[in-house]
């Protein structure tokens, strides 16, 4: 995990300077800056021992190329062989920043790793997060995932968000559910032989405990960790898991003077103020804090697996094959500024990485070729696939929880109805709701907007936020 920034044109050293600063909490140990005529590109990292030799390539992430895991060194010499096409090749996730013929950038195909761009007369400068664009511009706007940059071309598509197959599997049941098995394990696997001390986010439901359950048939001491306020749905049913698993369980319990303090902290981090990502990242900032306190350096999560699967309710009306494919493509292409953005934000919050098994490239090539009875069952049961394929290695009580967003399996979404109703007049959010641009979707949700807004007060900024579930 890194933070990287690159800029065209000239740039004072002390404007990157305070740029890269921002950017610190991705990459505490080492930093490296090369300032040129025709450019500045750098980054913080916990590791350059393994970088390219001129210091024209910057990378935050892990690309793969042919079921290998490249680093910046080897990436940075596949690029000098073959030019910007390589990016076409790679999958895994990764934003890449380089100086060739002017200044190039390019973006994985999810959106796994953050990038955003400002223009400034007749330069443009990159950055991992919002936060250390500031420092330069005020028009901030996303790098769209699957997208290369050049100087000669401007933006580019290099590829879809995914393909859609049309061709289905055409194979018994008995062979999909072990092929899903299967596949996770090795996805699993991947991760769990890179270097660093790991650890699993275990929020208590069916996607974390299923990476739990499979990380465990590895490495059965694999720490695992819950937070929640006490007596929360969450609490309860990661410890459930763990016991089952015989995981070495961590649990932190928050309380809600804890979460009023850290508000800010997690929209500053996060840079939104959508009512249901904040809610979700509260308890993401305090179990990667929790997980990096523990001296882990790479955690695992369940995420993607509702976008894969159809884990969401509303999906339930969608009977159509293709129809349902449509809308889990329409939700992987939302996932960069929802759910994967939450995981990254609050994972670097604490210098940690985070990895996610369910996006593996072969998992989703597999997951869009399903048929939708698969996903959801005729009797209406969300990821039917995924539940009858980890029968008896999770409790059977968490293969039947019904799906609950994180901030509400961890008690925060009361919680913080309650703050938001002392700090907000009624007064006050019926004016702005009835008369703002932005159409906020409760009072809670104003309350961030509030907090973001002192620290991003750029009026682009506001662009770059998914309003998910906006009516």
């Amino acid at each position: 995990m890194s933070g990287i920034v690159a800029v065209s044109g000239e740039c004072k050293e002390e404007c990157f300077n305070a740029m890269l600063e921002k950017l610190e909490h991705r990459g505490q140990k080492k930093k490296k800056v090369y300032l040129g005529k025709k450019g500045a590109i750098g980054g913080v990292k916990l590791d350059w021992e393994k970088t390219c030799e001129d210091g024209l390539f910057v990378l935050d992430g892990q690309p793969v190329l042919e079921d290998r895991y490249l680093n910046e060194e080897e990436l940075f010499r596949l690029y000098r062989q073959e030019g910007q096409s390589i990016i076409k090749e790679l999958d895994g996730d990764f934003s890449v920043l380089g100086q060739d013929d002017g200044l190039f950038a390019a973006r994985d195909v999810l959106g796994r790793k953050p990038l955003y761009y400002t223009r400034e007369n007749n330069s443009i400068a990159f950055a991992s997060e919002i936060k250390a664009l500031q420092e330069y511009g005020h028009t901030i706007k996303t790098f769209p995932p699957g997208h290369l940059y050049s100087a000669g071309n401007g933006f580019k598509r290099f590829a879809p968000t995914h393909k859609i197959e049309v061709e289905l599997q055409d194979i018994p049941i008995a062979d999909a559910l072990k092929a899903s098995r299967e596949l996770l394990f090795l996805a699993v696997e991947e991760i769990l032989s890179s270097p660093g001390k790991k650890g699993i986010f275990l929020s208590g439901g069916l996607d974390s405990a299923i990476i739990a359950a499979i990380a465990a048939k590895f490495d059965p001491n694999i720490s695992t960790f819950s937070v929640g306020l006490k007596g929360s749905a969450d609490l309860i049913n990661a410890r459930r898991a763990a016991e089952f698993l015989g995981a070495n369980h961590e649990e932190y319990v928050y309380t809600q003077e804890e979460v009023q303090k850290i508000l800010p902290q997690v929209i500053y981090h996060l840079e939104s103020f959508d009512v249901e990502l904040v809610n979700s990242s509260l308890a993401n900032f305090f179990v990667a804090r929790q997980a990096r306190d523990a001296g882990v350096e790479i955690a695992l999560s369940g995420e993607g697996a509702d976008e894969l699967f159809g884990g969401y309710h509303f999906l339930k009306e969608h009977t159509d094959d293709g129809e349902l494919n449509q809308q889990l493509l329409d939700l992987m292409s939302s996932m960069h500024n929802s759910g994967l953005q939450r995981v990254d934000r609050m994972a670097a919050a604490h210098s940690l990485y985070c990895c996610m098994p369910f996006l593996h490239h072969s998992v989703i090539d597999f997951a869009l070729k399903l048929p939708v009875e698969w996903k959801i069952s005729p009797q209406g049961e969300e990821k039917w696939i995924l539940k009858k394929a980890f029968q008896g290695y999770i409790p059977q009580e968490i293969i039947t929880r019904r799906k609950e967003q994180f901030g509400i399996g961890t008690g925060n979404e009361v919680l913080m109805e309650e703050f938001a109703d002392k700090f907000i007049r009624d007064d006050e959010y019926e004016k702005v709701r009835s008369y703002g641009d932005i159409g906020f979707k409760s009072k809670v949700e104003y309350h961030y907007y509030k907090i973001f807004k002192e620290m991003y007060p750029h009026a682009s900024i506001v662009e770059t936020v998914n309003r998910w579930l906006v009516e």
